[in-house]
């Protein structure tokens, strides 16, 4: 992949933040992490430090905002080993909170406040990274410069002087300020011009982001990527695009409901994506665990991830196939996940899936989401409404790669006008199936019928799909009615003749 003009990389260390930039931070470059009070800026400075260290290579974290105590307690949960790298010279903690208040720096590191001024600054970081050979440097905070330099034009020859300091002496540093606006990327409006690279870290109700906006001299993933901060550190989730196709498959699979193999013309081709449209009660999850239900009788690893219905839920709701399914999860032939849409961080869950892949899911066959709704709705609140098909594109590009054949299922909006969200979706699947309710003769009942299937005939009328004792199964034709797709038919109008 071209990355823009070659430099030597840094490299971070933080889950997913190599992969947004291509191998890390450049070598020697001085890096501005920004955000608004909370988002994790100091969490991301300290790990940069304590992976430096644990790479073999000197780094130091300088703190102006919090105490060293505080660091430690904070970062100690995740990174229990501070104290045994510490002792062997490779992370040093450097206290300077001090400056907030103007009071004299105790103990062995003791200063007075005459460093406040940016030439002492320089000094006392140069005689570190000389005495600790330091290949990495991060000072947390910027805001106690404030206090000696009133104007904007005395803050910006400071921080210029700091900022040219140090990438002279060879450091690649990260220096992290607080974002208090949306207008601009930090805080004093000075620093985002004289970074090498500037990301911002933000946060919504639910989830984490950190954006890349520059990095001189090598390119980057653009975009907002999803992180959380973990027991095991921050894990960043790069927003995904689609990937490879293999060749098309001509196989037939069984879907596992009777007629809907005949309706296809001998079932679905394996490896398609195919939409299931329906109001509330039309048949989609039933339709869903059919076809899991046949992939697990025929020896077909399969997956069902519900977002509205627990395992125990589903094993209930179909005792018909609870057998089946209940031997596919004892022999681990079949996944249930369940996931409350609210929280769910969808980055994290197509990330985990791609993962899976290549381990525990390896060589699954028949995938089922339900409902897809939910994912979608999960996409929006991060990213956007805008990105909410661009990831399911990326969803079923994977799936298309890894060969699984796969039914999203989708609710159409109301019952009267069968209003669906997101028709775009219709272009990037395979086929689509629709599931409606038909009101005849104050009864109501189903209806199924195809609406697309790519390379392949399909049946074009309207059939009933009956649920009952034994599962789902297609029926015959609606005979002499128009306007199901309504819900309302009438006698048609050919037979009124």
């Amino acid at each position: 992949m071209f990355i823009g003009v070659f430099m030597e990389k840094c490299k971070v260390g933080i889950k997913g933040f190599d992969e947004i930039t291509y191998g890390g931070f450049n070598l020697g470059s001085i890096n501005i992490i920004t955000g608004g009070a909370g988002v994790g800026k100091t969490s991301f400075g300290f790990s940069y430090a304590y992976n430096g260290a644990k790479f073999g290579e000197p780094s130091a974290f300088i703190t102006l905002e919090e105490s060293r105590e505080s660091i430690i307690s904070t970062m100690g949960k995740t990174y229990p080993d501070i104290y045994s790298l510490e002792n062997t010279g490779l992370l040093s903690i450097i206290d300077l909170t001090s400056l907030r208040s103007l009071s004299t720096i105790s103990e062995e590191r003791s200063i007075d406040n005459s460093i406040i001024e940016s030439e002492s600054f320089i000094d006392f970081i140069s005689t570190q990274i000389k005495k600790l050979k330091l290949k990495r440097l991060v000072i947390d905070g910027l805001a106690p410069f404030r206090i000696r330099y009133v104007s904007d034009e005395e803050l910006r020859n400071a921080f210029f002087v700091i900022i040219n300091a140090l990438q002279e002496l060879g450091v690649t540093a990260v220096i992290t300020t607080e974002q208090d606006t949306c207008e601009r990327l930090t805080r004093f409006g000075i620093e985002e011009f004289m970074g090498d690279s500037i990301s911002t870290i933000s946060m919504n109700d639910y989830f984490r982001f950190i954006e890349v906006h520059k990095m001189r001299g090598s390119n980057f993933m653009p975009g907002l990527h999803s992180f959380e901060i973990t027991d095991r550190g921050i894990e960043i989730y790069p927003t995904l695009g689609p990937v490879g196709f293999l060749t098309p498959s001509l196989e037939r699979i069984q879907t596992g409901v009777e007629g809907l193999d005949d309706m296809l013309s001998g079932g679905l081709f394996r490896g398609n994506c195919v939409l299931v449209v329906g109001s509330a009660g039309t048949g989609k999850t039933t339709l869903g665990m059919q076809f899991i239900a046949k992939g697990v009788k025929l020896g077909e690893p399969s997956l069902y991830v519900s977002f509205s219905e627990t395992q125990g839920e589903l094993l209930r709701n179909y005792p018909i196939l609870a057998q089946d399914l209940k031997k596919g999860l004892d022999t681990k032939l079949l996944h249930i996940l369940n996931h409350s849409g609210i929280k769910l961080n969808p980055s994290r869950a197509i990330h985990l899936l791609k993962e899976k892949f290549s381990n525990e899911y390896a060589g699954l066959k028949r995938l089922v989401v339900d409902p897809l709704d939910d994912y979608l709705t999960a996409v929006a609140s991060q990213h956007g409404e805008e990105n909410a098909v661009k990831a399911i594109r990326t969803l079923i590009s994977i799936l298309k790669f890894h060969n699984v054949t796969s039914l999203l299922m989708c609710e159409t909006y109301d019952f009267e006008s069968r209003r669906i969200p997101r028709k775009e979706l219709f272009h990037y699947v395979d086929g689509v199936i629709m599931l409606n309710h038909v009101e005849i003769g104050s009864e109501l009942r189903r209806s199924i019928s195809v609406l697309k299937m790519k390379g392949s005939r399909h049946a074009t009328e309207i059939r009933e799909f009956i649920i009952g004792k034994k599962g789902a199964y297609v029926g015959k034709k609606f005979e002499n009615l128009e306007g199901l797709m309504s819900g309302i038919p009438n006698i048609s109008s050919i037979q009124k003749r």
